[in-house]
């Protein structure tokens, strides 16, 4: 394994050989010009939708990827060096405006003087919102005609079949053979494709069901709502069809609808793998000081690992040394994890230092990943699952915290019940060694094999009186990265680079918010830990206190228990004080008896 520099375009490592959704495109000669007109890529479908298969998926031979073939048509040919009048320039424009309305037969002359009758013609552009179709109507193609005669069907509420189907002739009529027919041709000039005949009556009744409405007329149909709203659904989207159409379409056509219209708007999945090189280019220019790494096996894409330098400089400047980290799985077609790692800010939010997106979650993409970490913010103290091999080789001197909800859940497997969780809980929230051993020996009387469980496990890493008080944290969870995990819930089914724009989005919104909400608050303390203060002072009518005469006091608690308080060394008997840095309910009523303002004793971390 490798670590690559940035590629080239074309350098790039190779990606699974999946093909992303092409555009069609034509020649067509204006003013003995040519121009390229691009061609709707989804105009029809295959009629059979019903059923959950791979019809949607393929192309049918009424569709336009094989269908469209423009140069066949003979659109705008010139004659003598001139366009024809009253033909489809290939602008959307016509010699009689955009309008779609009917014209009457006026006379007109080509450049040999001979006049011929001027028919109403389609406008693709404007037309497909609300398509009229009347004998003598003329279309740029077979094509167009067709995509035309589906929007009108569906409007009207009336399916249709097939009888001739080809780019020279079309024909359609009522699949419920009431006597409804149209029937377009190429003309004569071959210069477009044009109704011939039409029995717009229909004898029977109007249907709730269309064949024509497909996976894909369903995607392109509502591709803004999907573009403006991620979490759009498959129900709601079959309720805002019903509401549109009154037609009902099944679920299944819905789900295929939504992943056709993601993969329209985020391009095709593994595509966007290819562009990764540039896009860690572009953080490398426009983020100064950011860390973008990529790392590939024989020129395959493997991992990434991002740490934008604002992420960089303010966990150092702000934050406690205490990281959490956590890997979750991206939901997307190629798979993979995202792994994290947050710290907390002095008011108690949660701060993404870095992440990176790798092949699966194990001791060597934790390696990786952690080295990175390393390099960029130099040591680390971590709450996780799995790591301790990584931590011993990386960081050996770090202090790592085990999450005890997840050490439960080992714990369980073989000790159930909630007396033994309780038991283990008390043990891991005991502040001091002899509540510690007095929860432990309650723990040995209801079962001993629980016991020698826990006792296996080295007690710094899940018992707070064994915590190491510099990170100024008591935390037992590891809920930081999990809570960073959910808020990025809705980013990790979208495709690599669609999904990292997101969180770099979402971030950069929530720094600002929180940077401008601290340069208008006032306060000494961040708000949040003001707020904890506040519960602390409550207790305080609890205690007693009993001056020594120097920084000390002993603080009785009504309820039980004494405590000795220095208010020069900032502990207190308890251990809650020198853990998290915020004086406990004893501190309190000792600072306030001292008569000395309670914010001052804070620790740092948690200032402004």
């Amino acid at each position: 394994m490798d670590e690559s520099p940035l590629s080239l375009p074309g350098n790039s490592p190779s990606m699974p050989n999946v093909q992303a959704p092409q555009s069609q495109y034509d020649f067509i000669e204006v003013d003995g010009q040519y121009e390229i007109v691009n061609v709707p890529i989804d105009v029809e479908d295959d009629e059979d939708d019903e059923d959950y298969n791979l019809s949607d998926f393929s192309e049918s031979d009424d569709d336009i990827i094989e269908d469209f073939g423009m140069e066949d048509d003979g659109i705008n040919r010139a004659i003598g060096g001139k366009q024809l009048e009253g033909v489809w320039n290939g602008e959307g424009d016509s010699d009689h405006g955009d309008s779609d309305e009917l014209r009457s037969v006026e006379g007109s002359s080509d450049d040999e003087g001979n006049s011929r009758p001027r028919f109403p013609e389609f406008n693709q552009r404007i037309g497909m919102e609300n398509v009229q179709l009347v004998k003598d109507k003329k279309f740029a193609s077979h094509v167009i005609f067709k995509e035309a005669l589906k929007e009108w069907c569906i409007k009207e509420k009336h399916d249709f079949e097939y009888k001739h189907n080809d780019k020279w002739r079309v024909t359609a009529v009522c699949k419920k053979k009431c006597g409804w027919k149209i029937h377009a041709s190429q003309t004569q000039m071959g210069d477009a494709f044009q109704i011939k005949s039409f029995k717009n009556i229909h004898t029977c009744g109007k249907d709730h069901k269309n064949s024509k409405i497909s996976s894909r007329w369903l995607a392109n149909k509502y591709l803004p709502f999907f573009r403006d709203d991620h979490t759009w659904t498959a129900n709601a989207l079959k309720g805002a069809v019903f509401r549109d159409h009154e037609v009902d379409v099944t679920l299944d056509q819905c789900y295929k609808a939504k992943r056709m219209a993601f993969k329209m708007i985020h391009g095709a999945e593994e595509k966007q793998y290819e562009r990764l090189w540039d896009y860690a280019a572009a953080i490398r220019k426009w983020n100064v000081g950011s860390t973008v790494k990529i790392q590939t096996t024989n020129d395959v894409f493997e991992r990434m690992y991002i740490c934008l330098d604002a992420c960089k400089k303010g966990f150092l400047a702000g934050c406690r040394p205490l990281i959490g980290i956590d890997g979750c799985h991206l939901k997307g077609i190629t798979g993979g994890q995202l792994l994290v790692a947050v710290g907390k800010d002095g008011n108690d939010n949660i701060f993404l230092i870095a992440f990176a997106i790798v092949e699966i979650e194990n001791k060597s993409s934790w390696t990786w990943f952690l080295q990175c970490l390393l390099d960029d913010i130099g040591h680390v103290d971590e709450n996780g699952w799995g790591l301790v091999e990584t931590f011993k080789d990386l960081m050996p001197n770090a202090e790592h915290r085990f999450c005890i909800r997840h050490l439960h859940a080992n714990f369980k497997k073989d000790f159930p019940g909630k007396v033994l969780k309780d038991a283990m809980w008390s043990a891991a929230r005991a502040t001091t060694k002899n509540s510690f051993d007095f929860h432990m020996d309650e723990l040995k009387k209801l079962d001993v094999k629980a016991y020698e469980w826990l006792v296996k496990l080295d007690v710094r890493t899940w018992s707070r009186h064994a915590f190491n008080a510099r990170s100024k944290s008591d935390t037992l969870v590891n809920n930081i990265a999990e809570s960073f995990n959910a808020w990025i819930l809705e980013a990790r089914d979208k495709p690599v680079l669609t999904m990292m724009e997101i969180i770099r989005v979402m971030l950069m919104q929530k720094l600002q918010t929180k940077r401008d909400h601290m340069r208008r608050y006032e306060g000494r303390v961040c708000p949040r830990i003001y707020k904890k203060l506040e519960r602390i002072k409550s207790e305080v009518g609890h205690c007693i206190s009993r001056w020594n005469g120097e920084s000390k006091y002993e603080v009785e608690y009504i309820y039980g228990g004494r405590y000795v308080v220095d208010l020069n060394e900032r502990t207190c008997g308890c251990g809650r004080w020198g853990l998290s840095g915020i004086p406990c309910f004893h501190a309190a009523a000792a600072i306030i008896e001292h008569g000395e303002q309670f914010e001052t004793y804070v620790d740092i971390a948690y200032t402004k």
